[in-house]
């Protein structure tokens, strides 16, 4: 009901306490936008705990300020506030921010939460704004325009807020920020303010008269400011701790990191063993100094690209080398032998060993393992089977000896092994016939059988074979004619 006079309640602020409300907003405003940079930076456990220390923040300070600005508002008559009311509007702003807030941090600060937690955050302030002014004795009547814009500015304010927590601003930029952040939280108060008209109701008035009202307004509201400054600077002296340790905590392990990249580069060194790692999402490759010396290149040269590590593959083991690098990929281990071309044109023998790093989607996103050069071992391998090949050939001339009854027996397949053993496309192998000195054709090989029949008997010492059998000693043509 009215009062007895039936007139609206109209007052005056008090500038000082108008000053503290806006002190208080900006205040708080600052303290969620560094707390909000804990909860990006932590995960799981921590990051709930910072979550709900920012919620607090914003959401308390909030209510901090609006709780001020309302006893700076002098009415003509003493005002008493609804406890439980008074209560619930705190309760929604904090539950609303927390809220908001891990609505936005759930999936990482994508930009497209943005304006879900902007909504959720908006709609608890102005939610506790108007609780709180329904907390007074009074019949309210609203303004409804006024009553949408206050809405639109806290629901603005909310989502600039969060847009500048997941963009991580600098101090400076946080300060500016903040500033702004609050002098919206106090204009949406203020417009909610001017959006509202009390009509007291009967026995509304507390006791007192209206100067004693004023003198305990303008304590509670200090009482609350202090206590909200103090909340506030402890939260952010426990995030200034927290960012120092988990700042030396990554120096710890930077430090770490390098010490045992050290020890890996030195033992890489030492077995000759190069490491490399390739981004599989930017095609980009990092390699050892060790990695790039068996390429034949400076140690610090940069990693190369997929494409540029391919031509580097001998063109004899290229298809096989990407094959096998697309398997790897698919299955997740990657092993291989493949030759190199260094720059200068020397080839070399590499041995690679790998595995695949796959993302939370089990795509593939990076490619680790080590190098080593293989050549002496894969020479040492040809080798011993070059040997084991002649060992064969020799075998198989020696079961040929023992099987032969006469000389020509005994030489053709000596001689025909020995033409497989060097790689002759024709070879002639003659017998010096005793008393004309004359040449016989023991064995003949790439020669056509109608051929032969001339060759098998020479007299003609002019020929390479006729002056070899008259000297006795080897000779070497670099250029065989037809009539030699």
């Amino acid at each position: 009901m009215p009062d007895v006079n039936g007139a609206t309640l109209t007052g005056t602020h008090d500038a000082s306490l108008v000053v503290l409300s806006i002190a208080i907003a900006i205040a708080a405003s600052y303290t969620a936008l560094d707390l909000a940079g804990r909860v990006r930076a932590t995960e799981g456990m921590a990051r709930r705990l910072w979550l709900a220390t920012a919620a607090l923040a914003i959401g308390g300070g909030a209510w901090a300020m609006h709780f001020v600005a309302m006893l700076a508002l002098g009415l003509p008559r003493p005002v008493a506030y609804a406890p439980g009311l008074t209560l619930l509007s705190l309760a929604i702003a904090v539950l609303f921010s927390g809220l908001g807030f891990a609505v936005m941090w759930r999936r990482g600060g994508r930009r497209s939460d943005l304006l879900p937690g902007g909504l959720l955050i908006g709609a608890g302030i102005a939610a506790m704004h108007y609780i709180g002014m329904a907390a007074m004795p009074a019949e309210l009547h609203y303004n409804v325009p006024l009553v949408a814009l206050s809405v639109l500015i806290a629901i603005g304010a909310a989502t600039v807020a969060l847009w500048l927590a997941q963009r991580d601003p600098t101090p400076p930029e946080r300060a500016a920020a903040a500033v702004a952040m609050g002098l919206a939280i106090v204009g949406m108060h203020y417009t909610a303010v001017a959006a509202a008209s009390w009509v007291p109701l009967d026995g509304a008035a507390m006791e007192g008269t209206p100067g004693q009202g004023a003198v305990r307004q303008t304590a509670l509201a200090l009482g609350v400011a202090a206590v909200t400054f103090l909340v506030l600077f402890i939260a952010l002296i426990t995030a200034l701790m927290d960012r120092h340790l988990a700042t030396r905590a990554e120096r710890r392990a930077a430090a770490a990191l390098r010490e045992s990249e050290a020890r890996l580069r030195i033992a890489g060194e030492a077995g000759n063993i190069g490491i490399w790692d390739r981004d599989l999402v930017t095609d980009s490759s990092t390699y050892s100094g060790t990695l790039n010396r068996l390429h034949g290149l400076p140690p610090d040269a940069p990693g190369p690209r997929y494409e540029e590590w391919l031509a580097r593959i001998h063109p004899e083991d290229r298809t096989r080398a990407d094959a096998a690098i697309r398997a790897g990929l698919a299955s997740g281990s990657y092993e291989d032998e493949y030759q190199i071309l260094r720059p200068d044109g020397e080839v070399r023998w590499i041995a690679a060993r790998g595995v695949s790093l796959r993302d939370t989607q089990g795509r593939p996103v990076r490619f680790v393992g080590v190098s080593t050069d293989v050549t002496e071992r894969r020479q040492a391998e040809a080798a011993l089977r070059e040997h084991s090949r002649r060992l064969e050939i020799l075998s198989e001339a020696a079961a040929g000896l023992l099987a032969a009854r006469t000389p020509d027996e005994v030489l053709e397949p000596l001689f025909r092994s020995l033409s497989e053993e060097f790689g002759l496309d024709l070879s002639f192998s003659f017998a010096v016939v005793e008393g004309t000195g004359g040449l016989r054709l023991v064995s003949c090989i790439g020669v056509p059988e109608e051929a032969r029949a001339g060759l098998d008997r020479l007299a003609r010492e002019d020929v390479v074979c006729g002056t070899v059998a008259k000297t006795r000693k080897p000779m070497h043509v670099a250029e065989v004619q037809a009539s030699d």
